[in-house]
C-alpha cells in the first residue's frame, strides 16, 4: 500500500513538473487541440450547427479505412497521420456536400438530413472497417485509437501537427472576428451589405473540419464533437459578449484537454478521449451552477434580491397611500395581508426586511412608516400613478386596467423615465390615484 502511494505521488510529480517527454508532448498536443477546438466550436454553436460536427466526425471513418488501404498500398506507415488524415478530412467534406445536398430537396427537413448523414456514412466506416480487421493486419493498423482516441501514442510529429492547425484556427478567428461575428448573429444582414457570407461561413466550416480530423488521434471520432460543444455551451454561463465568449471557450478547451491528458498518462489503459470529455463535463456542470452570466446559483440570487425589492416596494407604498394624508397614521397586518392577498409568512418576512432596513417601525401589529420609509413610498407612489396615468390617456386603457401592469412597471422606472413621464403628463407635485377620475372619451 505504501509503495503504491509513493509510486503514485512519484508519478503526479512527474506529471506536474512535466519532467518526462512524453507526457509533454502529450499534454501540448492536447492542450492546443482543446484551445483551437473552443474557438471553432463557438461559431458551430452561435450559428446552431451542433449535430453538424457530429455528423462529420462520424464520417471520418470511412476516409481512415480509405487512408489505412492507401498507405498500405503504397508500403508506408499505416498509422502514418499524412495519409490518414487528409484521407479523413476528405470524407468529412463529402459529408458536409452530401448535406448541403440534402437540404437543398424540399421534402427534408434538417434534422432528417443530418440523420442520413451521420447513420449512411458512419455505416460505410463501420464496413470497411469490418473488412480491414479481417486482414491479417487490420488490428496492427491502429484504426482503434483513431475510434475511442488513445492520446499516449501521439508523437512529436503529430505534436507539431496539432499545433500548425490551432495556430492557423487562431490567426484566423482573430483576423476574421468581425466578419465572423457578424454572420453568427445575422447572416441576412450581412448578406444584404454585400459581405460574402458564404465564403466566410465556409472557412468556418473549414476550421471545424480540421479540428474534428486533427483530434481524432487524442479524443476519436465519436467524442471529439463534445470536445468542440461542450467549451463554448460552459462559455455561454460566464459572458454574453462575443469575443470574451471565443476566449473563455478557449480556456475551458484548453484546461479539460489537459487535465484528462493527465488523468490518462497516471492511469493506464483509460481511453483518452473519454477522460477528457468527462474532465470538460465537470467544468460545464460547475459553469452551469457558479457561471457569473447566467448561472442557476446567480439567477437564483437576483431572482431572490428582486422578489424581496418587490416586496419591500409593495408594503411600502400600500402604508404610504393609507397614510398619505396622515404621516403618523399607522397600518395593522390584517389591512396589509388584505389588500396585497399576502400570506402570513410572506407578510412576516417581507416587514422583518422592511424593518431591517429602517423602512418602517413595530408596535405589536402595527407598522408606521419612518422618515426614510415615507420618503421612499412617496417616489413608489409617484412613478405607480405616473404609468397608471400614461396607459389610461396615451394607451387607452381602462382604468380599472392598469393597476396590476403598474405593479410590475414600477420598479423598472429610473429618474430618465420619470422625469419624461413628467414631462408628458404634466400630473402636477402629487399626482392623484386615477382610478376614481372621469377619464374623457377618446374620440371627443
Amino acid at each position: 500500500m505504501i509503495a503504491a502511494t509513493d509510486t503514485l505521488s512519484s508519478d503526479l510529480l512527474e506529471l506536474l513538473t512535466l519532467s518526462q517527454y512524453n507526457t509533454r508532448v502529450v499534454l501540448i498536443a492536447v492542450g492546443l487541440l482543446g484551445a483551437s477546438a473552443g474557438c471553432a466550436g463557438t461559431l458551430l454553436l452561435l450559428r446552431k450547427r451542433a449535430l453538424l460536427s457530429d455528423a462529420m466526425s462520424h464520417a471520418t471513418l470511412p476516409g481512415l479505412c480509405i487512408g489505412f488501404l492507401i498507405a498500405g498500398s503504397l508500403g508506408m506507415d499505416a498509422r502514418s497521420p499524412w495519409v490518414l488524415l487528409p484521407s479523413a478530412c476528405m470524407t468529412a467534406l463529402a459529408s458536409l456536400g452530401t448535406y448541403l445536398l440534402l437540404l437543398k430537396v424540399p421534402r427534408i427537413r434538417p434534422d432528417a438530413a443530418l440523420a442520413i448523414v451521420l447513420s449512411g456514412w458512419f455505416g460505410l466506416g463501420v464496413v470497411l472497417l469490418g473488412i480491414l480487421q479481417q486482414a491479417p493486419n487490420g488490428n496492427a493498423g491502429g484504426l482503434d485509437s483513431f475510434i475511442y482516441g488513445k492520446a499516449a501514442t501521439i508523437r512529436a510529429s503529430d505534436t507539431w501537427l496539432i499545433a500548425a492547425c490551432a495556430v492557423l484556427m487562431i490567426t484566423t478567428c482573430v483576423l476574421l472576428l468581425k466578419e465572423l461575428r457578424l454572420i453568427c448573429f445575422d447572416a441576412s444582414f450581412a448578406r444584404g451589405s454585400g459581405w460574402p457570407v458564404w465564403a466566410i461561413d465556409g472557412v468556418s466550416l473549414c476550421m471545424v473540419i480540421l479540428v474534428t480530423v486533427v483530434g481524432l488521434h487524442a479524443v476519436g471520432l465519436i467524442l471529439v464533437v463534445a470536445l468542440l460543444i461542450i467549451p463554448p455551451v460552459s462559455a455561454r454561463f460566464w459572458t454574453h459578449h462575443f469575443g470574451r465568449m471565443m476566449l473563455v471557450s478557449a480556456i475551458i478547451g484548453f484546461a479539460g484537454a489537459v487535465i484528462g491528458g493527465g488523468i490518462t498518462s497516471l492511469v493506464s489503459n483509460l481511453p483518452s478521449g473519454a477522460v477528457i470529455v468527462l474532465v470538460c463535463s465537470a467544468i460545464f456542470i460547475t459553469s452551469l451552477l457558479f457561471g457569473a452570466d447566467r448561472g442557476l446559483v446567480k439567477s437564483l440570487l437576483t431572482r431572490r434580491r428582486s422578489r424581496r425589492k418587490t416586496g419591500i416596494d409593495h408594503l411600502l407604498r400600500a402604508m404610504y397611500e393609507q397614510s398619505e394624508h396622515n404621516k403618523d397614521a399607522t397600518v395593522s397586518k390584517e389591512f396589509l395581508s388584505g389588500i396585497r392577498t399576502w400570506r402570513t409568512p410572506t407578510l412576516e418576512s417581507i416587514i422583518r426586511l422592511a424593518r431591517r432596513r429602517g423602512f418602517i417601525l413595530q408596535t405589536e401589529d402595527e407598522l408606521r412608516l419612518t422618515r426614510a420609509g415615507l420618503e421612499l413610498g412617496r417616489q413608489l407612489t409617484r412613478r405607480h400613478r405616473l404609468w397608471e396615468l400614461y396607459l389610461i390617456h396615451h394607451a387607452m386603457i381602462d382604468p380599472t386596467h392598469v393597476d396590476r401592469d403598474a405593479d410590475d412597471v414600477e420598479h423598472f422606472l429610473d429618474a430618465s423615465m420619470v422625469r419624461r413621464l413628467e414631462t408628458l403628463l404634466q400630473p402636477g407635485e402629487e399626482p392623484r390615484s386615477p382610478h376614481h377620475l372621469e377619464i374623457e372619451d377618446p374620440s371627443t
